[in-house]
């Protein structure tokens, strides 16, 4: 099973090659959605690294105002036996929900292919069909 993706002008691709049948064929796919899912995965990616730059960068001034924050802030009377915690403080996190994305057959197909996983495609007549799980 091998297949080849060559790009063509307009947001398209030809996928030729032969599958696990031993069939071969080619086929034209809209690379649309493939294509800003790519770009998308690429922006996250370099935000990513960006912010751990950035965070890298400034961690030793974090952590003096951390340590000036904790002086300033400790109390005068140290003494624990005048102090009850009625509830310990929970720092929280954003929730946010999932997001998904319902794929066309022609970026799944590019994504089996990207992922070595084309043993999941086969030739039926001139169309590439997916294998149902």
């Amino acid at each position: 099973m091998t297949f080849t993706v060559t790009r063509l002008a307009g947001n398209r691709a030809v996928v030729s090659g032969t599958d696990a049948a031993k069939n071969k064929g080619s086929v034209i796919l809209d690379t649309t959605q493939y294509d800003h899912i790519a770009h998308s995965t690429a922006v996250a990616e370099a935000t990513a690294e960006f912010d751990a730059t950035v965070h890298a960068f400034y961690a030793e001034i974090e952590a003096a105002t951390d340590k000036l924050t904790e002086a300033q802030n400790a109390p005068v009377n140290s003494d624990d036996r005048f102090k009850l915690v009625v509830s310990e403080a929970v720092e929280g996190a954003c929730a946010h929900p999932e997001i998904s994305i319902t794929l066309s057959k022609d970026t799944v197909i590019l994504r089996l292919i990207d992922a070595g996983e084309s043993d999941q495609l086969f030739w039926v007549g001139d169309a590439l069909e997916i294998l149902a799980v």
